[in-house]
Order: structure tokens, then sequence, then C-alpha cells
């Protein structure tokens, strides 16, 4: 309803604009004005002014037009809201141009210069910033006001297509676009789904990488994709719900083989803690060496001070009682989280599989260390891993960092033409989806 109303008065707008009038409007020279005018101004115009110069950039009617026609005809396609952009002032200003005072043609300029680079800004990297709403979101993806476009789509008087430019190109916004222009009540839990996930889709990295493996939280299953095509899967378990697994972006650096396990912080605080504290006969079952952060010393339990805890490293030996089973992966974080196998396989056969502390466990893991290798042209086969397993000692395969790791938190996306909707594990979406739409 409000698009109808606002084309119909664009429509009316440009109807009462003569041919002469639209020549003079093209032949109108730009404006110089002082910086002091860019004063309490939109923080996206005074980017694009005090890189480019104080002056009016807009006098072109077809360039105006071409603005408006963008955000009438493709903001809300996209998922975003024609709300966020006032397009009645820049209709206003379009259609009476010639009639605008000094002030008046200022702010117009500043008007446009601002919604163009709103839109690119919402367009590429999403109306939210997910690192300032999750404390255990880490993709790096650089959100950079983008005024050198603007500057090119002035001077080519291209503003459509370059507006287009910052539509991602990534699969799982290209299809999930093309199921929300399909919803046609966007309040189904359906449209709600699939707002929310474009809106996730946009924060992806814009290069995934040649190889890569791709870990989709809510799914709970891994995939290694070589060159955009999926290879192999395996199920995965995640972290609980009061210990999430974090969304991250990183390139897988180590394989360990018979890897040792050190207490994290959050397990030795609610899990170990508790537990050796009414019975010291827990490090034993649990392998667990105690030992002391000042001296490296091994405590024996009998002399554990549960009042000093912090104070000591809990290290479980290897072997297949270890909490990381026989093997982990490796890659830079600042959650210190990791892939790995488990001393408790049965796990995989459950159909929730948010279980762990934070690291995800990978079903079969020897098999996604044989395409690691084999993607690293690592000559290590898995009769190699397995004589390595044998003997019982920590190895370190160092890797060339060729094959990245996506752990991402789509609850939606769409697989061979049909969208797959998956359960909101860590109860995400409803918060997002009042944040898009408030």
């Amino acid at each position: 309803m409000l698009k109808t109303g606002l084309m119909l008065f664009l429509l009316l707008g440009i109807s009462c604009t003569s041919e002469s009038t639209l020549l003079s409007n093209k032949e109108k020279v730009s404006i110089d004005f002082l910086s002091e005018h860019l004063w309490n101004k939109s923080y996206l115009a005074t980017l694009y002014y005090e890189k480019y110069g104080t002056k009016t950039i807009w006098q072109d009617p077809d360039d105006r037009q071409e603005l408006i026609d963008f955000l009438l005809n493709r903001v809300e396609n996209e998922g975003l809201t024609l709300t966020d952009y006032n397009i009645e002032d820049l209709a206003y200003a379009h259609s009476h141009y010639q009639e605008l005072n000094y002030s008046q043609h200022l702010q117009s300029d500043f008007d446009f210069t601002h919604h163009f680079l709103l839109a690119c800004f919402q367009l590429e990297f999403g109306k939210i910033d997910p690192t300032k709403i999750y404390s255990d979101w880490e993709i790096s993806k650089p959100r950079k006001v983008d005024v050198d476009l603007l500057h090119e789509a002035i001077d080519l008087h291209q503003v459509y297509a370059s507006l287009e430019k910052k539509i991602p190109n990534n699969p799982f916004y290209k299809d999930l676009q093309k199921e929300w222009i399909k919803v046609s009540d966007k309040h189904l839990p359906k449209a709600k789904k699939i707002l929310v996930n474009l809106e996730r889709s946009r924060w992806l990295p814009t290069d995934m990488g040649e190889y890569y493996v791709w870990i989709n939280l809510p799914e709970e299953r891994l995939r290694v994709y070589e060159n955009g095509t999926p290879t192999q899967e395996h199920r995965v378990i995640i972290g609980k719900p009061d210990r999430k697994t974090p969304v991250l972006s990183s390139v897988l650096n180590q394989v360990v083989i018979n890897p040792t396990w050190t207490v994290p912080p959050t397990i030795l605080k609610n899990d170990v803690v508790p537990k050796a504290t009414a019975s010291r006969g827990y490090f034993y079952s649990q392998r667990l060496k105690i030992i002391d952060k000042n001296t490296g010393n091994t405590v024996s339990p009998e002399d554990w001070d549960p009042s000093r805890y912090n104070s000591y490293r809990y290290v479980q030996a290897t072997g297949n009682l270890n909490a990381l089973g026989l093997i982990k992966f490796n890659f830079p974080n600042k959650h210190m989280v990791y892939l790995h196998d488990t001393n408790n396989r049965s796990m995989f056969n459950q159909k929730n599989r948010a279980l762990s502390s934070g690291c995800v466990r990978v079903e079969d893991p020897f098999r996604l260390a044989e395409k690691v290798l084999a993607l690293e042209e690592n000559k290590l086969t898995r009769s190699d891993l397995d004589s390595l397993v044998k003997k019982e000692k920590t190895k370190y395969i160092e890797l060339k960092k060729i094959v990245h790791i996506h752990q991402t938190y789509l609850t939606a996306y769409v697989e061979n033409g049909q969208l797959k909707q998956f359960h909101d594990v860590y109860d995400l979406d409803e918060g997002l989806f009042h944040r898009l739409t408030r």
C-alpha cells in the first residue's frame, strides 16, 4: 500500500513537470557550499562530501529518478524496509527541484546522498551489525561505506546499476531472495524465517575459499566443499544452548593425533570443580593430571585446593577415554574452540545433537582428516594416521592453511530448489526478526 501510494505520488509529480523544465534541470550546475553546512547532517553523507568536496551532485533528474526507482522497486524485494528511507521527501524534492531555495537544494542533495549510501550499506552488510548483538560472532567482514561507488555512479550516470552491484552474490542470499519474493503473506512464519536468514546471509564472507569445511549449526551437519561443490558430509554435535558454539570463519592450521585435553575455563568452573570438590576420586576416574601453573609441578588430588582452582591446569591424558577422542582439528579463533573426535560416539545417533560444551564433535573424523590432508596435498594416508594412533603419542601435523572453515547459523536456506528449514536451536530468530522490523 505504501509503495503504491508513493509511485502514484511520483507519477503525479513528474507529470506536472514539463519537458523544458526537465531539460533545465539537467543544465543546472552544482552548487558549492561551506563545510559547516555539514554540521548535524547524515554521517554517511558527510563521509562523501569530506572526500569529494562540498559541491552538490544530484542536479541531474535521471540520477535522482534512478535512486527513487531503485528504492521503490528493489528495497523490499531484497528483504529491507522501505520505511527506513524517507522516500516522500526524495520524491517531493525531485519533482519540485527547480522550485527549491538554496537551503532546500542543499538539504535535498544531502538526502539523496545519504539514501544512496544507506541502500549500498544495508544491501551489502545488512541492517544489523552481528558483532554488536552477539558475543560469540567471529566472522570478519569489514563494514565500509562505499563513497567511491557513489562518485562513480554520479560520474557515469549509472545510479541504479551501481546499487545493484551491492546485492550479495553468494548462493545462500540469491536463493533465499527468490523465496522471499514468492511469499505472498510476509507475516507467515515461513516468511519470517526467510527474512532473518536473508539478513544472516549478508553477514557471510564475500569469499568462502576454494576449499572449505562448512558447519551449519542449526542443521548439526558438516560438509566439505571443493570449488563450490559439496563432496563429503558428516553429522556433528554442537554446543548446548547455554554453551553455544560460536559463529566464525577461519582456516585449518593443524591436525593433532592422540590429543591431550586441557580443561577450558567454563567446563572447569561448572563441571570439574563441583564434582572434584565432592570427591577427589573424580580426578582419577577422568584421568586428569593437576599441574600447578606457578611451579609446573604435578599436584596430587589429595593436595588439590578447590579455593585456588584457577591456579592449576587440568590435563587429560591421550587415549580412547580422552574427551577429544583420538584426533582434533585446530584453527585460529578467539573462542578457543576446535573440531574433534569424541569418546562417546553413540551421541551422533540422537536427533537433537546440541550437547557439547562449545566445540564441534565430528562423526568419523578420520575420514574428514583424509579429505583435508588430500586437499592439502599431504602424503599421509589413512593407514599412516592409524599407525600414529597406535603409537599413543601426541603427533602434530601442520597444515598449509589451504582449507577454510565456516561455522554459520542459518535456520533456513535453499538446496536443490527447495527451502530447507531447521530448528532454531539457540532461539535467535525471534529476536533478530524484531530488530529487523521494528
